[in-house]
Parts: structure tokens; C-alpha cells; sequence
């Protein structure tokens, strides 16, 4: 009985589940740039920007003009915006289960990646920017934490923002969005001509490099699928696999074709109603961890290749429904 408790544990043994205890943790502190601005009165924002520059380089530049002092006037007392902000700080009185978290993912993806240093995580009041929810420039995390107020939101719908975007609009989806933004930055797509494996194999990174930062977070958080679009995908890997190789996509280049089975939207047109968007990103992903189960690539390296079809060749990928 020892032995068999044994070898299951050893069958279910994340192999991205690493060793950390080498690796100095990260002690990333979320800075609220939305905080600042709207304790600043309207009749003083030059004063009260000019307070907090050294503190929000990313946000207060070394030139204040009037157009800017008009607009942020403009901004913090509309009546929305101000209503938003509200219910921010009552929903988010503090972000230190987020920054352990996110120190978390950062940890792992130190001991792949020591020498990128992250500077700053900033959160604001984006204004309703759900195309970009979180950004990542010049080593700095920008996060709109207006966008994570909730699916319920009340604001969300009489915005027109679709059920299938707002889904993903929950605290627990902060971090898979920082890293998400942090995965486009370090593997970066090589070219505007690619093909539909070539898309594929790409999608499929980044969701494993969400695989190696965060591998105790469930697949429906990483794909941002609801569970049942994620069995639905399992049960159907078959054949949505043979569904690509029978109208002989992988070679394609049509974009509308590719967007199609890659971007985001209620469900994959080509599909049953219940079934998900991005079919193709999720098959891209299978490919992948097929790949590195059955070689012997560090998983850093996996990034630095770009032939898609050695990577299909090589994971000898033969999917099952499940």
C-alpha cells in the first residue's frame, strides 16, 4: 500500500513545480497611482502631482501642462469615474493577497529568467480600458484595476462589454493578466506572416510559459476558459485536431481563417455553441506540453525556437478525447 501511494505521487508530480529555495523571492510592492489622484482636490492637481513624482515617474512626467491639469480635473470629478473609484477602494482596500500572488509568479519566473529585472507594479483608474486591462513597459506592470471589479460589474454592461470578456473582468484573474502581458514581451511573435501552425505553436507558448510562472493555477484561469468550455475542449481534442488537419489548415495564411480559431469571442464559429473561442490556441498549448514531455528542451529554450514544425514534429502529438 506504501509503495502504490508512492508511485501515484510520483505520477502526479509537476515537473514546472520547481525548486525555489535558490532563488532570492521578489518583493514587489503594488504602488495605487488611483489613491494619489483622487485625494488631490481638483484646484490643486499641479501642487499635488508635483508631490508624488519621484513615487509615479511612470504616470507624473517632468512637465505638468494646463491641457493636462484640465483633463485629469475633467477626469477625477466625473461623476462615473469618481462612482468607479468608490467602489474600487471598497472592493480593494488592499492588494496584499494580489502581491503575494504576483510575487509568487514572479518568484518562478526568476529562477528561468534572473537577469530581467521587474521595476514597478502600478494600479489606476483606466477608464473602462478592457482591450488593455494591464500593460508591461520598460520593466513596469500597469494595471487597470477598474477592469477587475467583478462579471456582475454594473457598469460593464451599459458599457456594451460582451459577457465573454467581462467573464475574465475577477481578482483572480490580476496575475494570470500580468503574466499573460509578461509572456508577450519575452517571446514575441517573429513575424507578421505566419501561418496557422505557426500562430498555433506561438499561442501555445505562451500559455505554457503561464504553465512554468504559475503551474498550481488551474488551466481554466490560464486560458481563461470556464470549466465547462475546458472539458468541452478535452472531450473534443480529437477532433477538433482532426477538424484542422482534414480541411488542411495548419498551412494556411488566411487571417480571417486564423482569427477564427485564435481570437478571442463568445465561441469557435466552426464549432458547437458551447464550445469556446481560441480552439486553436488551446490545441497550440497540448502541442507544446507534448513537446517538452517528450524532449529534452529547457524550458527557456522552448522560446528561442522557431520552427513550428519541428516543434509539432518532435512532440508527437497525438491527441484523445478525453
Amino acid at each position: 500500500m506504501f509503495l502504490t501511494l508512492i508511485n501515484i505521487s510520483c505520477r502526479h508530480h509537476n515537473p514546472l513545480e520547481v525548486d525555489l529555495t535558490k532563488v532570492e523571492p521578489p518583493d514587489i510592492h503594488i504602488k495605487r497611482y488611483e489613491k494619489v489622484l483622487f485625494a488631490i482636490s481638483k484646484d490643486s492637481i499641479r501642487q499635488g502631482l508635483n508631490n508624488y513624482r519621484s513615487e509615479f515617474p511612470f504616470f507624473i512626467g517632468d512637465a505638468i501642462d494646463t491641457l493636462d491639469i484640465i483633463n485629469l480635473a475633467n477626469f477625477i470629478t466625473d461623476p462615473t469615474v469618481r462612482k468607479t473609484y468608490d467602489d474600487v477602494v471598497k472592493m480593494y482596500p488592499d492588494l496584499e493577497s494580489i502581491e503575494k500572488e504576483l510575487n509568487k509568479a514572479l518568484h518562478y519566473f526568476k529562477y528561468y529568467f534572473p537577469d530581467i529585472r521587474i521595476k514597478d507594479v502600478y494600479t489606476y483608474i483606466s477608464g473602462f480600458d478592457f482591450e488593455h486591462p494591464v500593460t508591461f513597459t520598460d520593466s513596469v506592470f500597469v494595471i487597470g484595476i477598474d477592469m477587475y471589479m467583478g462579471s456582475g460589474y454594473f457598469f460593464y454592461p451599459m458599457l456594451g462589454i460582451p459577457e465573454y470578456k467581462t467573464y475574465r473582468m475577477r481578482r483572480e484573474n490580476i496575475t494570470v493578466d500580468c503574466m499573460s502581458e509578461l509572456a508577450r514581451q519575452i517571446i514575441p511573435l517573429n513575424s507578421l506572416q505566419f501561418n496557422f501552425l505557426e500562430r498555433m505553436i506561438y499561442e501555445g507558448k505562451l500559455l505554457y510559459f503561464l504553465d512554468m510562472t504559475m503551474p498550481l493555477t488551474d488551466d481554466t484561469l490560464k486560458i481563461g476558459f470556464k470549466a465547462s468550455q475546458l472539458e468541452w475542449c478535452q472531450k473534443n481534442e480529437k477532433n477538433i485536431w482532426g477538424f484542422f488537419m482534414g480541411q488542411d489548415l495548419l498551412y494556411s495564411s488566411d487571417r480571417k481563417v486564423i482569427a477564427r480559431f485564435m481570437d478571442d469571442g463568445p465561441y469557435t464559429p466552426s464549432f458547437a455553441a458551447e464550445s469556446p473561442a481560441r480552439t486553436g490556441a488551446y490545441i497550440g498549448w497540448q502541442i507544446i506540453r507534448s513537446f517538452m514531455e517528450n524532449t529534452e528542451t529547457a524550458p527557456p529554450k522552448l522560446f528561442a525556437i522557431n520552427d513550428a514544425q519541428a516543434i509539432l514534429k518532435k512532440s508527437k502529438y497525438k491527441p484523445k478525447n478525453k
